[in-house]
């Protein structure tokens, strides 16, 4: 064999062993930036709105109020009292959301509604998200007519009489059941209207579905008897800072 053959065969050689080091190389790099299975991969993005549960009561139970009350404690000009504890949503910890009455703190002033939403971190700390107002829907009476605007309530609570009333209007009613969470509004017009706060279940409602939240307008009229008038969805999420 001449000279110049050996040197070719010798070059190749070298040059197949320094092309199968670095492709070595190369997987070795990537397989150590994989993360090894069960790795927990920080994400720095901010919680996303969607997959809500519906709460199984509206009731406030302590836990949720201390954890509304830390979160609040800051914030200074309008008092927020939790009425209603609507619906949660797991995100990299948890979002809850609270329909409270709010009031500014200032002589003679009068409530409006809200929902705050608040962000609890997996570390146990909570940040305010955002507000999102509540307001009753329609309003008109059977012939179309106002005769007065709309009055905040000042006691959100479900008594015996205004319950009474919501399921006098759904009696006749088909293919949904109205949960009452909270009493917010009336307006006095040819009889009274009556503005709640329910969540909405079809009739026909799955296992997978969880209902909704919806304002509904109830007219009761002046001989005793009541309609729902509107239901408007009352979409989760949709809030500002």
């Amino acid at each position: 064999m001449t000279d110049i053959k050996r040197k070719m065969i010798a070059a190749g050689l070298a040059m197949t062993i320094l092309t199968v080091g670095i492709s070595a190389c190369t997987k070795e790099n990537t397989a150590e930036t994989q993360p090894s299975e069960g790795t927990v991969i920080e994400s720095q993005a901010e919680p996303v709105v969607g997959g809500w549960a519906m709460s199984a009561s509206p009731n406030v139970r302590d836990e949720q109020r201390t954890l509304f009350e830390n979160a609040m404690k800051t914030l200074l000009g309008v008092d927020y009292e939790p009425v209603a504890y609507l619906a949660s949503q797991v995100v990299a910890g948890t979002n809850h959301c609270y329909l409270c009455k709010a009031t500014v703190v200032a002589p003679d002033a009068t409530p409006t509604y809200k929902l705050v939403y608040i962000y609890e971190k997996l570390d146990g700390t909570t940040e305010v998200l955002g507000f999102q107002d509540v307001t009753p829907a329609g309003g008109a009476t059977g012939d179309g007519q106002f005769d007065g605007g709309w009055t905040y309530a000042d006691d959100a609570m479900l008594n015996g009489e205004r319950e009474a009333i919501l399921d006098k209007a759904c009696e006749t009613l088909a293919g949904a059941e109205y949960i009452p969470a909270a009493y917010i509004a009336s307006q006095v017009v040819e009889g009274t209207n009556h503005a709640f706060v329910c969540k909405e279940v079809p009739s026909t409602q799955g296992l997978e579905d969880p209902g909704k939240l919806v304002v509904v307008t109830v007219w009761e009229k002046l001989d005793g008897s009541a309609e729902i008038l509107e239901v408007a969805d009352l979409e989760l999420g949709n809030y500002t800072k």
